[in-house]
């Protein structure tokens, strides 16, 4: 993880943050949820040091497979018409730049993701 200076003392809701992550994912349940506040508000700081924390989680010290991280900036993408086409596009280029060491089950994983991806949005664009 690198190294940040939290003046504003957020480490603790990254913590709580990772252990409802953890504990949604060991538990095999799903959610979604959002990380609202004003302009400024730290944000983007809270998402940065949570994705820092899952990949080092991810990483090969830890030799768990458990997660994939990937970040998709809205900002990036916005010449997409479609935000589900948007979000793949950056999910597909996040792991043609994968720069982590994955299992083989993981990889083979993620390329079956990535096949049903690209033919989803093919569908998708043969239909709009």
């Amino acid at each position: 993880m690198k190294n940040v200076i939290d003046i504003l003392d957020r480490d603790e809701i990254i913590d709580k943050l990772m252990n409802f992550i953890n504990h949604l994912s060991y538990n095999s349940k799903n959610c979604c949820f959002a990380i609202d506040g004003r302009w400024g508000s730290g944000k983007t700081y809270i998402i940065q040091r949570l994705e820092d924390r899952l990949r080092e989680e991810q990483s090969e010290k830890t030799n768990d497979d458990h997660y994939y991280v990937f970040h998709y900036n809205c900002w990036e993408y916005d010449f997409y018409d479609e935000p589900a086409i948007a979000i793949i596009s950056a999910m597909l280029d996040n792991m043609e730049n994968d720069n982590f060491r994955l299992g083989k089950d993981v990889r083979n994983a993620i390329d079956d993701v990535k096949e049903i991806l690209l033919e989803l949005t093919n569908e998708w664009m043969i239909w709009n």
